[in-house]
């Protein structure tokens, strides 16, 4: 749940507009094999501003590798 207000733009340190409407970080399509063994499938994510993500697996299901 996000309780922080969205703005549609703010000013960076450099005088530009920053999109906060905008992740931060987005994934989208991730597909990476090692030789034969596929290990990633598709993955598609965002985070968004004031979001917290923790990325939780058993071993070998690709945390790392993404």
């Amino acid at each position: 749940m996000n309780l922080l207000p969205r703005r549609k733009s703010a000013p960076s340190t450099n005088g530009a507009t920053l999109d906060t409407e905008a992740p931060l970080l987005s994934c989208r399509g991730v597909d990476v094999a090692y030789g034969a063994v596929q290990i990633l499938f598709g993955v598609d994510f965002d985070v968004q501003r004031h979001e917290i993500v923790a990325l939780l697996g058993t071993n070998g299901a690709g945390k790392s590798t993404l």
